[in-house]
């Protein structure tokens, strides 16, 4: 074996390694890059498609109730309107005997601006039809799963012919115990 001559030592020198940073560069771009491109498909593309469609599907004519930020129009968005009956709902239990009562509060939300007036206006009638409704209920059709979403559709079908149709778009148990 002959011991390597100068030249080829610094051939040897000189040559580029395999690896370094030149195989990194590609990684290291993807990495700082595909975020960015990301972020900007999302922003600029996805979003304002999506939005757009979503202005479709409410407003049927083109026009959301949410606020459209390409075009600069504003809409305004109907407030909510939420009016407590004036007292708990106390009812004995279908079938318990008088053993068994429950105890409601109901909550009525709508966005009819004179939905306080109608409420305590009908106050007492409301409750009369709620307080029918809940007095029908058994302990087993209280226990069923769902059962306060039936009862919340059936009271809101029964309190249409007292305040209106479109007065109250839903009902919420504030109180809701069987003892």
């Amino acid at each position: 074996m002959s011991a390597p001559t100068p030249d080829a030592a610094a051939a040897q020198a000189g040559a580029p390694s395999s690896g370094g940073a030149k195989v990194w560069l590609p990684l290291i771009a993807n990495l700082v890059v595909m975020p960015c491109v990301a972020y900007v498909l999302a922003v600029y593309v996805i979003l304002p498609k999506l939005e757009a469609r979503m202005g479709q599907q409410e407003g049927g004519a083109g026009k959301s109730a949410a606020t459209h930020h390409a075009s600069g129009h504003h809409e305004v968005v109907k407030e909510k309107i939420s009016v407590n009956l004036s007292e708990k709902l106390v009812v004995n239990v279908s079938g318990s005997l008088g053993t068994r009562y429950l105890v409601a509060r109901l909550t009525l939300v709508g966005s009819n601006p004179e939905l306080k007036e109608l409420a305590e206006k009908h106050d007492a009638q409301l409750r009369d039809a709620a307080s029918n409704i809940l007095a029908n209920k058994s302990l087993a059709d209280l226990e069923r799963p769902g059962a306060r979403n039936i009862i919340k559709t059936e009271l809101l079908t029964s309190f249409i012919p007292i305040l209106g149709e479109g007065a109250v778009d839903e009902i919420y148990f504030s109180d809701f115990a069987v003892q």
